[in-house]
């Protein structure tokens, strides 16, 4: 049986046929893309910002969030997370003074999870024009941190953003 092309119909059989049918392997090679972009920003996030990049996710979906915060089961659903698992990183921003937890309005019982001054700035541009060789996808991901993003591509990039002092962490395995 042939590899198949888009444009004609190959039924799947076997494992063999899967492997070897053009859109399985589009699709293997897009995710394995996808992934090596996420670990070079992801290393570039922690090594010019001091934070990784689940935790510069966090700051963003927080960033967006009204007043007064969220709740950590409303981080574990966005992010995928176990809410275990968000309570252990919620624990490390909050030692780095990037978040804090506060009270939930009528409920004193529900804490909620929002930014501090440090974790806005964290994840707020600097008011300034990027520099001449960061990429225009990097500067609009909304972050002083998405510098790290171009020199992540970028090795000659002689600007260097400012490192927040929080302390780096490893990926939380999403489960």
């Amino acid at each position: 049986m042939g590899g198949g092309t888009v444009d004609e119909p190959v039924e799947i059989t076997t494992a063999k046929d899967a492997a070897g049918h053009e859109l399985v392997l589009a699709f293997g090679r897009l995710q394995g893309a996808a992934n090596r972009l996420e670990y070079i920003l992801g290393r570039s996030l922690e090594q010019e910002c001091g934070i990784s990049h689940l935790m510069y996710e966090v700051l963003l979906i927080l960033g967006r969030a009204d007043e007064p915060g969220l709740s950590m089961r409303a981080i574990a659903q966005e992010q995928m997370l176990t809410t275990g698992g968000v309570t252990r990183l919620v624990d490390r921003m909050a030692a780095a003074g990037l978040v804090e937890r506060v009270e939930g309005p009528g409920d004193r019982r529900g804490r909620l999870v929002r930014l501090t001054h440090k974790g806005v700035e964290t994840a707020t541009p600097p008011p300034t024009r990027p520099p001449a060789r960061t990429s225009t996808y990097a500067w609009h991901t909304t972050s002083s941190c998405a510098a790290a993003t171009s020199s992540a591509s970028n090795s000659s990039s002689t600007q260097r953003w400012s490192a927040t002092p929080c302390s780096a962490e490893s990926r939380t395995p999403r489960t």
